[in-house]
């Protein structure tokens, strides 16, 4: 489709979509926000400061146009995770040494600071909303040279950050939290250590047991890059999908069968180094699975699933298996 406005973004930015019942963001990330700031003036100011930025554009359907909203610096910026919390947006972020979770309810507001808590060494985060008592699973890894990762789980509500659980693994390489009707989980991949593949760890939240945090399933070993996941088209179960280090069949993807846990459905081999793999949901009921990378010469793969979440091409009118 034709492009509304050309943005200029800095090349390693990633870009995220944030909605409420009255307005659409889309939020680009900029490590280096003195290379590829827009340029424009934001109407709700800028919060914060650091060499770092949330970039916050609100999409004006009157005029087919996105508009800076608001900038949201940081410093040593690492990573970052959208969710909802009830009728607010929010945007949960490592960077200064902290987990700050950002947050917006009314668009006349803009967004506030909400959280923030110093996790020494921390580097990535994962956060999504747990129906089965209306808080949120907040899941970070923190990576320390010579000693062993750390998985920091909490649960996030309107009392604060609660920790359920720290959990040492040899190294971790990506976290994606996982909610669907009455299951959370906490998913973790990591990094092959000495030749030997590690195993694709499931960690389920009962919020009714005082333990809290449950190991439930190891998945496939691999030298894991990415994790991502959603609801299946069907809605009846979230798909996961993981992106390994492989020459053969580097993209698995794993559909939630209840008491079975996560079964595997698919694999297809992808090619290139691709760091990141996000999905998408379409209104018709499809959705794209994108596998990213942001180097020295960016490139991408998009991939469509039909119902049953097999990928296929379009273009092939007879073959439609990737």
């Amino acid at each position: 489709s034709r492009a509304h406005l050309d943005i200029p973004i800095a090349q390693g930015s990633s870009i995220h979509h944030i909605s409420l019942s009255s307005a659409d963001f889309i939020v680009v990330v900029n490590k280096n926000s003195a290379k590829a700031c827009s340029g424009l003036k934001p109407t709700h100011g800028v919060l914060g400061d650091g060499d770092g930025s949330l970039e916050i554009f609100r999409w004006n359907p009157q005029r087919k146009h996105l508009e800076l909203y608001q900038v949201v610096k940081f410093s040593a910026f690492r990573s970052v995770s959208v969710f909802r919390q009830g009728t607010s947006s929010c945007i949960a972020t490592i960077a200064d040494g902290s987990l700050k979770i950002i947050c917006i309810r009314y668009p006349s507001e803009g967004f506030r600071l909400l959280q923030n808590l110093q996790i020494h060494y921390s580097a990535d985060v994962s956060a999504h909303h747990c129906p089965t008592d209306n808080s949120v699973l907040v899941a970070v890894s923190a990576s320390q040279l010579g000693q062993y990762d750390k998985l920091f789980i909490y649960r996030w509500s309107s009392r604060g950050l609660q920790k359920l659980a720290s959990i040492p693994l040899v190294s971790v390489s990506a976290i994606s939290t996982v909610g669907h009707n009455g299951n959370c989980f906490v998913i973790v991949g990591q990094n092959q250590v000495g030749g030997s593949q590690l195993p694709v760890s499931v960690y389920r939240y009962v919020h009714s047991d005082p333990q809290k945090i449950f190991e439930t399933q190891k998945l496939m070993a691999g030298n894991v890059k990415g994790l991502s996941w959603i609801k299946s088209p069907d809605g009846k179960s979230p798909l996961l999908f993981v992106h390994s280090e492989s020459e053969a069949k580097n993209l698995k993807a794993f559909s939630f069968k209840g008491a079975s846990g996560f079964l595997p459905t698919d694999a297809l081999q992808v090619y290139a180094n691709f760091h990141e793999v996000r999905v998408f949901r379409r209104s018709d009921g499809n959705h794209l699975i994108t596998m990213a990378r942001s180097e020295d010469e960016p490139s991408a793969v998009v991939l469509m699933s039909k119902l049953k979440g097999k990928p296929f091409n379009p273009e092939r009118s007879t073959d439609t298996r990737l």
